[in-house]
């Protein structure tokens, strides 16, 4: 294997590697809204609503749901959304790699490996 073709194999591996840190990932939105309650003397039908109240909103089967976060949550929620940017980056990065690597015959090589590795191939 020539040296350019191990420095795309060494960086493969450690944006793999990197794929196994991202244990909080969501795909969704972090939303804050104001709300009024059911109480019909409730000051928050006067305009001081409750709140603010946050939530996971996200899409499954064609349909937004709204997810409740508890105050304890949000921390974590908020750094499982950033993950997903992580993501999309690392998954570009890899994309890029995985081209360079079928551009010089590596590709297929690389995939074998893998999988004597122990991982997966599809």
């Amino acid at each position: 294997m020539k040296p350019t073709e191990v420095t795309l194999c060494r960086k493969r591996r450690a944006l793999l590697q990197k794929l196994a840190g991202l244990s909080l990932l969501l795909h969704g939105s972090y939303v804050e809204r104001f709300s009024t309650c059911a109480r019909r003397r409730c000051a928050c039908h006067g305009g001081h609503r409750h709140g603010p109240r946050s939530y996971l909103a996200l899409y499954r089967k064609k349909r937004q749901r709204q997810i409740y976060i508890r105050q304890g949550e949000r921390t974590a929620v908020r750094r499982g959304l950033r993950q997903h940017g992580e993501l999309l980056k690392l998954v570009k990065q890899l994309t890029d790699l995985n081209v360079q690597l079928l551009r010089i015959g590596r590709l297929a090589a690389e995939a074998k490996a893998a999988v004597r590795r122990g991982g997966r191939h599809e």
